[in-house]
């Protein structure tokens, strides 16, 4: 009958409340308000910021999540293709209909990697470098296409 109840009690003795076990709040109870006021003040900080101070504990993980996320929103609403994509020296304006559409794939492949290689990043939390060299070189492919398209992030 409440078996949601049991659900949500189970999930909180598995993985805690803010971390901490619950026993250790429910004897603790100053630490449990304690953590509210961290997750009231987080969430003040990204509405005015736009960021929160979690961000710095681990900035690395932080950029990885949102990375792909950023570079999948650029590629649903790119409103044009860097020139740098079409594989000819064509004049602005005078590319025909076959240009745009190869260096709109092109474009997108490149995308995609990026978002690819950066997500192969958060699957393993950065430490995929002794386990997945596939997911390895992904992300270091991801890296340097980064650096080089860096300018044509824009939409």
């Amino acid at each position: 009958m409440f078996s949601w109840l049991k659900n949500l009690r189970d999930r909180i003795d598995y993985h805690g409340l803010f971390g901490w076990k619950l026993s250790y709040i429910l004897l603790r109870p100053w630490v449990l308000i304690k953590e509210i006021s961290y997750v009231i003040k987080w969430a003040f900080q990204r509405m005015f910021r736009g960021w929160d101070d979690t961000v710095v504990f681990s900035l690395d993980n932080y950029l990885a999540k949102m990375i792909p996320v950023w570079i999948r929103g650029i590629k649903k609403y790119k409103d044009g293709i860097p020139m740098s994509m079409f594989d000819k020296d064509i004049e602005m304006g005078k590319e025909t209909e076959e240009d745009m559409i190869k260096a709109c794939e092109k474009y997108d492949k490149i995308l995609d990697d990026i978002a690819e290689g950066f997500e192969a990043w958060t699957k393993y939390d950065g430490w995929f470098f002794e386990e997945n060299h596939d997911d390895e070189a992904k992300f270091h492919k991801a890296m340097n296409l980064f650096m080089l398209h860096f300018g044509t992030f824009w939409t």
